[in-house]
């Protein structure tokens, strides 16, 4: 269900619009549908090799040992270090937005971007409320 709906939905598109804005090309050999039918029937008779990295680690036996003994740890596109940066003006004026045409009250949409600022709250919070003010503005 995760390789079906998540990771091909979201996390492979995501990678590749980033990557693509870049003109950069990412491959992710791990993911191949060849490799994939062949292996995942077969991976039920090993249980301890889907614990940790051991299937990574007898399937690529050069990795370092840092990569090797690190914790498994997903993948997030950073957004919070972009909107804290060069995005930070399109997303605020999106933000603004919600509240100049009406949708949003001028308090709740400061207090979403205020605790995000502060660390308060996820940066989704008011990344949402910034993409709903650019279409919200798109769309008028």
């Amino acid at each position: 269900m995760e390789t079906g709906a998540y990771l091909q939905g979201q996390l492979l598109r995501d990678v590749d619009a980033v990557s693509m804005a870049h003109a950069l090309e990412v491959r992710v050999p791990f993911v191949d549908h060849r490799l994939a039918e062949r292996i995942w029937p077969a991976l039920g008779q090993y249980p301890d090799l889907l614990h940790g990295k051991h299937l990574l680690q007898r399937s690529v036996p050069r990795i370092s040992s840092e990569v090797a003994a690190g914790p498994k740890r997903g993948f997030t596109l950073p957004f919070d270090t972009w909107m804290r940066g060069g995005l930070r003006e399109t997303a605020l004026r999106g933000v603004e937005s919600t509240v100049a045409l009406g949708w949003v009250n001028a308090r709740a949409a400061a207090t979403v971007w205020n605790d995000w600022e502060r660390g308060r709250a996820h940066w989704s919070r008011a990344w949402s409320l910034s993409v709903l003010g650019q279409f919200l503005q798109e769309a008028t």
